[in-house]
C-alpha cells in the first residue's frame, strides 16, 4: 500500500478479471448441479397472486432465434451487476421499485496493458506503483501493478470530472505530465500490448431493497445488483463474495419457500454494504464536483478518514486493513482504543505544527543593512 502520492513496495499478488472470472467459472462448469444457458438473456420475471406475489421463475430469450421460454424456479436471485434491469422487470409486474440512492463522482478510468522482457533497473525498488492523490489541485490516481504473463496494467483514473484521455497519444502524453516522473519511466522499459481502453460508468448506485414495501416473495438481487460502487475502489468482486456468503447464511437459517427470506437476506446484505458503500461513496463525495446526499454520517467519516489514514499506530493501520478487506465492519474503526490512538496522533501533529510557527508572526523582517 501506499500514502498519497508515495511509492511503497508491496509483495501482494495481481491478477487479471478475465484469469479470475476464466477462474471461477471452470470451477462452476465443474458442479453437476449447475447448468449453463449460453447466448441466453432474462427478459422478464413471472411471479403469481394479488397484493403479495412470489416470483416463479424467468422468461429468458435466446439471443440466436429470439425466442422465448419460461424457466420455474424456486428462488431467483438476480446477479446480473450493476446495469440489472430488476427495475424494468418489476414494474413490468405492477410493483413499486425500492428506492436508489446515488452518488455520482465524475470519474472515469483509461486503462491498458504492457509487457516487459527488459531488466529491472537496479535501483528501482519498487514492484507495484499507486499514486492516491485525487485533490481538486491533481484529479487523478494511477495504479501500475504487474498480472500474470509478465504482463502489466495501468490504470490511469480520473475524478472531478478531469477525466482521463481516451486516445493513444494523448495518454501517452498525459503519463509525461503527472507529477512523479516514475509511471513514464516504467512505461520506456515495455511495450504496450492493447488499446487504450476507457470507461466512465463509475457511479455508486444503492438500491435499497432492505426497505422495500412491496417485496416479492421468492426473488433477490445479489451483490451490485442491489447495491455497486465506483470500480477504481476495487471492491466489487469482494464485496460479491460477501454477499454470496450472506445469502447461504440466510438460507441455512430459512428454507427457499420460506416467505421470510428474501426481507431477511436483504436486511443482512445491507447490513454489510454499508462499509463498502461508506469507503466508496464517502471518498467521492469530498470532492466538490460530486453529487450526492453528504449526510452526517459522510461527513463525519470524510474528516475521520484522513486522520486514520495518516495515524502511524500500527494498530489503528491494521484495523484500517481489516476494515477495507472486508474482515471486520466499519463501526470497529471508531472503537474506543482505535479513536483514542487516532486522536491522540492527530493532536500531537497539531501541537508541532504549532510550535514550528514563529512565535510572534508579526513582527517585521530585518533591514538590509546599510552600505
Amino acid at each position: 500500500m501506499a500514502g498519497p502520492g508515495g511509492l511503497t513496495p508491496d509483495y501482494g499478488n495481481s491478477t487479471s478479471r478475465p484469469l479470475i472470472e476464466g477462474t471461477v467459472l471452470e470451477f462452476c462448469r465443474r458442479l453437476p448441479n449447475v447448468t449453463f444457458l449460453e447466448r441466453t438473456e432474462v427478459s422478464a420475471l413471472r411471479a403469481t397472486g394479488e397484493g403479495r406475489r412470489t416470483c416463479t421463475g424467468v422468461e429468458v430469450r435466446s439471443r440466436d432465434d429470439r425466442q422465448t421460454r419460461t424457466l420455474e424456479a424456486d428462488l431467483v436471485v438476480d446477479a446480473s451487476g450493476a446495469h440489472s434491469k430488476s427495475g424494468e422487470w418489476l414494474q413490468q409486474l405492477g410493483l413499486a421499485v425500492p428506492e436508489d440512492e446515488v452518488v455520482e463522482g465524475y470519474s472515469g478510468y483509461s486503462s491498458r496493458w504492457f509487457v516487459t522482457d527488459q531488466a529491472w533497473p537496479s535501483d528501482w525498488w519498487w514492484k507495484v506503483l499507486f499514486l492516491r492523490l485525487a485533490t481538486p489541485e491533481q484529479p487523478y490516481f494511477i495504479g501500475f501493478f504487474p498480472i500474470e504473463n509478465q504482463c502489466w496494467l495501468l490504470s490511469y483514473i480520473g475524478v472531478n470530472k478531469s477525466y482521463p484521455p481516451r486516445d493513444e497519444s494523448d495518454f501517452t502524453l498525459a503519463l509525461e505530465r503527472l507529477a512523479t516522473p516514475a509511471v513514464h519511466q516504467m512505461v520506456q522499459h515495455m511495450k504496450s500490448i492493447s488499446p487504450v481502453y476507457s470507461s466512465r460508468a463509475t457511479r455508486n448506485r444503492w438500491r435499497h431493497y432492505e426497505r422495500w414495501r412491496t417485496p416479492l416473495g421468492g426473488f433477490i438481487a445479489i451483490a451490485d445488483a442491489a447495491c455497486s460502487f465506483n470500480p477504481r475502489f476495487g471492491q466489487g468482486m469482494s464485496a460479491a463474495t460477501v454477499s454470496a456468503r450472506v445469502l447461504k447464511e440466510c438460507l441455512d437459517r430459512y428454507s427457499i419457500a420460506d416467505p421470510r427470506l428474501p426481507r431477511a437476506f436483504f436486511a443482512a446484505q445491507a447490513h454489510f454494504q454499508r462499509t463498502p458503500w461508506l469507503i466508496a461513496a464517502a471518498d467521492d463525495l469530498r470532492l466538490p464536483m460530486s453529487e450526492g446526499n453528504r449526510s452526517l454520517s459522510i461527513r463525519l467519516f470524510n474528516w475521520y478518514r484522513p486522520q486514520l489514514v495518516s495515524c502511524p499506530d500500527r494498530r489503528v493501520g491494521a484495523r484500517l486493513g481489516q476494515v477495507t478487506q472486508f474482515l471486520r465492519p466499519i463501526s470497529s474503526l471508531f472503537a474506543p482504543q482505535i479513536v483514542s490512538r487516532v486522536l491522540v496522533a492527530s493532536t500531537s501533529r497539531r501541537i508541532k505544527a504549532i510550535l514550528r510557527k514563529p512565535a510572534s508572526p508579526g513582527v517585521a523582517t530585518m533591514p538590509p543593512e546599510a552600505e
